[in-house]
């Protein structure tokens, strides 16, 4: 998880709305109008953009 961007966004007023239990960060602007969710990627796994592999 990019750690800098969510410390970036802390300093800048976002709130951290995180679950306990709830494997993602979840941050709102001071606003209310945007949220954010940062999921974790489990190792080895593509991006989900990445192109399909070859069949």
């Amino acid at each position: 998880m990019p750690r800098h961007l969510t410390e970036y966004l802390l300093a800048a007023a976002w709130s951290n709305r995180s679950v306990p239990g709830y494997p993602h960060v979840l941050l709102a602007s001071l606003d209310q109008q945007r949220h954010l969710t940062l999921e974790q990627r489990l190792a080895g796994a593509a991006p989900a953009d990445a192109p399909a592999a070859p069949r």
